[in-house]
């Protein structure tokens, strides 16, 4: 009798897992079928910003192309313009150019003034350094 009974739940649970492993089985079912629309989903939409940013790039690329020529008009414009100040002043009768004027060289400091800035100087690093830039070419 014993034996009955433990068949009678053995067959229960067997039931029982087999309708578990039905639901599960359908569970994956459905989870696979929701990554397969997911991906035609998302190479959807990758394609789309794909050619998205191929439309940008190539609106971009356009205009490089016409800041460049631009650029190159201005130049072109520029040399002209110079090439005529030049000629305008060939006809005034100026014959070299005008030179910038040249800044006004730096008073150099008395070797009394170089040893009064050494010594106020704290830093040992910095105080060697002055001495070599400043003070040792002079002796």
């Amino acid at each position: 009798m014993k034996t009955i009974l433990n068949l009678i739940q053995a067959n229960a649970e067997i039931a029982n897992l087999k309708k578990e492993l039905e639901e599960s089985n359908a569970s994956v079912e459905q989870m696979n079928a929701s990554v397969e629309e997911l991906k035609a989903s998302h190479a959807t939409e990758l394609e789309q910003i794909k050619e998205a940013h191929s439309v940008a790039l190539k609106d971009a690329n356009a205009k490089v192309e016409l800041l460049t020529e631009a650029n190159e008009i201005l130049e072109e414009e520029q040399k002209s313009a110079s090439e005529q100040a030049v000629q305008v002043l060939a006809s005034v009768g100026v014959e070299q150019p005008v030179e910038e004027a040249a800044p006004e060289p730096e008073v150099e400091q008395s070797i009394d003034e170089l040893w009064a800035e050494y010594k106020a100087i704290k830093d040992a690093k910095e105080r060697r350094a002055f001495y070599t830039e400043n003070i040792k070419p002079r002796l």
